[in-house]
């Protein structure tokens, strides 16, 4: 050790070596039950649980938090995940109790439906004001395809969307009110069912369904979705990963179902719009070092994953990891167009 001396005063000269570790932190739990709970409760206890999803949506959390939903029960709110996490130390939205995962759903009753006085008659045709496009349409629980035309609506085809005057068209031999136990949209609540803007999130051992995409991953980082059933009755996309303003990176699905619940593809035609059942997943402009593996992907219309840049060409999508995935496609005709037809 080197000494030296100054104004009488002795010093020793030392070297020291600063490691910063992450080390995680031990957060609050909370719980939602959509049977039992309160949203006036605390929810820190399973026996003062929360009771709905808008209630998590208004709160806050702080890295190593858990937000826990009951198995068995079911919400039809749209989520969108309101705090960001830190490293090593993400916000974890997951399950608790025992039997199936718990169910986020955005598959909803279209709103007025049950109304007579709602619907406006042409012979077997009925037609009712809707805001959003409800991509995949349910009648007393059957789902029906949507017609090519809106003159082509029959009793197999039993409807159509007007995307210019936001108005829905169902076959029925009465008013639909009377004809049919209920009327409903896979897009009602929102377009994404959970909606993800924060980094440092994980999602475990959820069901989260309808949509016209289910989960939506915008301009974030680091989130996990594992072991979660994805997909069931949405219209458009399982998981989108999608940078805007950002980028999506280091993001991970894993050991997942992906399933659209959707197997009828013996019609040839696209929806106008083009949105019809596309992608299990999603990985568009600006999305890079993300992960995929481990996942059954199944019953989607255009592919089991996609990836693309065309809507904005400079955010490209790079260093994409897709492997051990098991791709399954039930009953639909591919056509492959020979060289010089398209």
């Amino acid at each position: 050790m080197n000494h030296f001396i100054r104004s009488g005063i002795t010093f020793s000269r030392f070297v020291f070596l600063f490691i910063f570790v992450s080390i995680p932190v031990y957060g609050a739990t909370y719980y939602v039950d959509a049977s039992d709970g309160n949203d006036n409760n605390n929810g820190t206890s399973q026996a003062t649980a929360w009771k709905t999803i808008n209630k998590v949506n208004s709160s806050s959390f702080n890295p190593g938090d858990n937000v826990l939903f009951k198995r068995e029960e079911i919400w039809r709110e749209a989520l969108v995940v309101p705090s960001s996490g830190s490293s090593g130390n993400p916000i974890t939205f997951g399950a608790y109790g025992s039997g199936e995962k718990p169910i986020i759903s955005g598959r909803d009753s279209i709103s007025g439906w049950s109304a007579a006085g709602n619907w406006v008659q042409d012979g077997n045709v009925w037609s009712i004001n809707l805001a959003n496009d409800p991509y995949r349409l349910f009648l007393s629980g059957t789902e029906y395809i949507e017609a090519e035309t809106e003159g082509s609506i029959n009793s197999s085809e039993r409807w159509w969307y007007d995307r210019d005057n936001n108005n829905l068209r169902v076959y029925a031999t009465m008013n639909p009110s009377t004809a049919y136990s209920n009327v409903e949209g896979a897009r009602v609540l929102a377009f994404s069912t959970v909606f993800i803007t924060e980094s440092y999130v994980t999602f475990q051992n959820l069901d989260v369904r309808g949509g016209a995409a289910a989960i939506e991953l915008e301009d974030l980082d680091h989130v996990i979705i594992d072991n979660c059933t994805v997909g069931l009755y949405s219209g458009f996309q399982g998981v989108r990963l999608i940078g805007y303003s950002s980028t999506v990176n280091y993001c991970e699905i894993k050991n997942c179902l992906i399933e659209s619940g959707y197997d009828n593809w013996d019609y040839s035609y696209m929806r106008p719009d083009g949105y019809h059942l596309q992608d299990g997943i999603y990985i568009g402009h600006g999305a890079n070092y993300n992960k995929v593996y481990g996942n059954t992907i199944s019953n989607w219309g255009h592919a089991c994953v996609g990836v693309e840049n065309l809507d904005h060409p400079a955010e490209t999508s790079n260093y994409n990891e897709i492997y051990e995935n098991l791709f399954l496609l039930s009953s639909f005709d591919i056509n492959i167009p020979l060289s010089g037809e398209g």
